[in-house]
């Protein structure tokens, strides 16, 4: 992954997926990420890596942001 602040600082982030399923490391990611706080940015591009090739997968976005406000719209932890 790779996270931008508001003031466009970037950061990457690796996150490893238990699962070859690209819908479940994408779920994976939202929840850890809402977990720590992070919205989705305006521009959010969720990619994948098919046989070598990286391509947007606007199918993939939209589970991210589905899971990703699943997991804000649930209560905080203690």
């Amino acid at each position: 992954m790779v996270l931008e602040s508001p003031a466009g600082e970037r950061q990457r982030e690796t996150l490893p997926a238990p699962s070859a399923s690209f819908e479940a490391a994408v779920r994976l990611a939202a929840v850890h990420l809402a977990r720590r706080g992070v919205a989705a940015a305006a521009r959010l591009r969720v990619r994948a890596e098919r046989a070598g090739t990286l391509s947007d997968d606007p199918a993939l976005r939209e589970i991210f942001l589905a899971a990703l406000a699943r997991e804000e719209a649930e209560e905080p932890w203690d």
